[in-house]
């Protein structure tokens, strides 16, 4: 998956139209202003990392339409080596020149290629922001100190939080839950609790043999009852939006309360 700038694709449509619009012959130099920034949208366009594996067909076409203009130029450098001035040169004897064939190809090839593309919108998630939820989902639990405390939840943190802002719901919820494991885990470890079975039921009466304070044992019990056990049968699937971001927020409280304990009791 890759992330892009649309306003790139935007630039290289200006591009487009302004080479149309430039007739031939050039007898000014604001014409020749147009056809350098034209020509710059269109190489970076063209070497812009993250249309790499997208760009395939479209390449030569480009870089057909980019050496069109370097030949415009070249015959105004000769020009400018005569020593003439250009301005006066250009009105006298403008330049001559037809990018209609590449122009007409490059646009054909380009828009039967990116209608090609899979490209997808993701759209809003409640307040969250989607940017967050794909780059790093670990931002929702600002303020807890999971990298020191349980850095082997942050990994499924942020599998969670990108497969939400994908619609993926039951896939969400799977990658929330072992990161709440971890962190359980990781508390039992501190309280020295032990369970032979690796199931939440287990977990929670480990940790009530320990004494651990009721509110996690409550938040713990919740999650048990209402998520995790349906969770893990395949008939069962988280289906709407609410759901999954009602499990994600019970998550949240499941590992913010016990890294928070975990921190006073240390």
């Amino acid at each position: 998956m890759i992330l892009f700038g649309c306003t790139k694709l935007y630039e290289v449509g200006i591009a487009i139209q302004t080479l149309k619009s430039i007739s031939t012959p050039i007898s000014t130099l604001d014409k020749i202003g147009e056809l350098v920034v034209s020509r710059e949208r269109l190489e970076s366009f063209l070497n812009d990392e993250s249309f790499k594996g997208s760009i395939k067909v479209t390449r030569e076409p480009t870089r057909k339409l980019i050496g069109d203009i370097d030949a415009i130029f070249n015959s105004l450098g000769e020009r400018a080596k005569e020593g003439d001035n250009l301005l006066e040169n250009l009105k006298s004897n403008p330049i001559e020149f037809n990018l209609s064939t590449s122009l007409v190809a490059f646009e054909h090839v380009f828009k039967e290629e990116t209608n090609t593309w899979n490209t997808f919108i993701a759209t809003p998630v409640a307040a969250y922001d989607v940017k967050v939820l794909i780059d790093d989902g670990t931002k929702l639990y600002e303020g807890v100190d999971l990298e020191n405390r349980c850095p082997e939840a942050m990994d499924d943190i942020k599998a969670g939080a990108r497969c939400l802002a994908f619609d993926l719901y039951t896939s969400s919820g799977f990658h929330f839950h072992r990161a709440n494991e971890s962190v359980i885990l990781k508390y039992m470890k501190h309280l020295g609790a032990e369970s032979a079975n690796r199931n939440l039921g287990a977990y929670i009466t480990a940790l009530e043999e320990k004494d651990a304070p009721k509110g996690i044992i409550m938040c713990l019990s919740n999650l048990k009852d209402l998520y995790r056990n349906p969770l893990m049968h395949p008939e069962h699937s988280i289906e709407s939006r609410a759901d999954a971001i009602a499990l994600c927020n019970c998550i949240h409280a499941s590992i913010a309360s016990i890294i928070r304990v975990m921190t006073e009791s240390s």
